[in-house]
């Protein structure tokens, strides 16, 4: 998928790019890039881990960590936590299965809220 965005860079970031002749487009897709639940969980010793921690506390300040939503996440990361402990070799292909399957999950809640809205439309 490619998405244009804008994005106000800070001065301390331009600066940075500045110094090293970095394109900030470059740094920002290289982060992006490393976002990964797969790697991250699948392979602890994994230098490419920093963007996720990243994406990690950004959730945490994001979301406030509400219960009903770590309720949601439970069973997934649960999902997780037994897939590397089976093999853990195979631990980054087994987390990238619990992801796909994490994905349509939200995707088929998301779509049935969607739907649950247009029938409460109707009645009205």
């Amino acid at each position: 998928m490619k998405l244009t965005i804008n994005i106000d860079l800070p001065d301390d970031f331009k600066q940075v790019c500045e110094i090293f002749d970095f394109n900030p487009d470059s740094v920002v897709q290289r982060f992006v890039n490393e976002v990964s639940f797969p790697v991250f969980f699948g392979n602890s010793t994994s230098h490419h881990r920093w963007a996720t921690f990243f994406f990690l506390d950004y959730l945490g300040a994001a979301d406030g960590n509400s219960a009903e939503k770590l309720d949601k996440l439970k069973p997934f990361l649960d999902k997780i936590d037994q897939s590397i402990t089976k093999d853990p070799k195979e631990s980054e292909k087994s987390v990238r299965k619990v992801m796909i399957d994490w994905h349509r999950s939200v995707l088929r809640e998301r779509s049935e809220d969607l739907l649950n809205k247009f029938k409460d439309g109707d009645k009205k």
